[in-house]
């Protein structure tokens, strides 16, 4: 009766073992297996935001670019020798056709060597918040600016629809001489475009850069405002 007794007990401590080998090995493979996986992930991912980043880095570049071009041909324009808002808004629709080409275009202007400014801005979300008074039709703003000999500046906003018809206007005497700017007066010493760091504009509180351009005989700063967010995405 011992022998068989035995044998079951050595049975079943192979059957045991042999149980424990297989969970172990499977745990090893799972183990392994999952780190392996892990590694994967991890260089998919990398390999994802590499992609991501250069192809940010790309859109910021090509509409960096493009804005150049835009203050190049603006600065070489009828616009920079014009000399009344008359004058002046006869480039509208050009610049309207502009920033519509260009949806990371924020602005584009004209600041002239005596202190007038003239400006068309797309209407988005964040310049409707900021110009609250801003008509619910208006699609575009022209701001017009003139220096006064007592020192203020007057300035006009003029609303336009997606038509461009005049749908509302206010006035200001908010102090604003395009010459104090640090852009201005940068590209007044530059013979070729020149770009800004990164900083927050003024009207719609979001982050962009600025290219400018010295206009034809000296004839004031051309200039484009580029929104980061949405160089990134076109």
């Amino acid at each position: 009766m011992k022998k068989p007794v035995r044998g079951s007990s050595l049975q079943l401590f192979l059957t045991g073992l042999i149980t424990l080998l297989v969970l172990l090995t499977a745990f090893s493979l799972g183990y392994f297996y999952d780190r392996a996986m892990q590694r994967q992930l991890i260089s998919a991912q990398h390999q994802l935001f590499n992609y991501a980043s250069n192809q940010v880095a790309a859109n910021i570049r090509e509409n960096g670019a493009r804005a150049e071009v835009i203050t190049d041909l603006i600065a070489h324009s009828g616009l920079a020798s014009a000399h009344s808002d008359v004058q002046r808004a006869i480039f509208i629709p050009q610049l309207v056709a502009t920033l519509q080409a260009n949806p990371a275009l924020q602005a584009v202007y004209m600041g002239y060597d005596n202190g007038d400014f003239f400006l068309v801005r797309r209407l988005d979300a964040a310049a409707k918040q900021a110009l609250s008074d801003a008509p619910p039709l208006s699609i575009w703003v022209v701001q017009y600016a003139h220096q006064q000999p007592n020192g203020q500046t007057l300035q006009r906003f003029e609303f336009l629809s997606s038509t461009l018809e005049n749908v509302g206007q206010w006035h200001t005497d908010v102090h604003y001489d395009p010459r104090q700017r640090p852009r201005y007066q940068a590209a007044n010493h530059a013979n070729a475009p020149i770009q800004t760091p990164p900083y927050t504009f003024a009207t719609t509180r979001q982050p962009g850069v600025t290219y400018a351009r010295k206009g034809k005989s000296n004839g004031g700063i051309a200039g484009a405002d580029v929104l980061l967010i949405t160089a990134s995405r076109y």
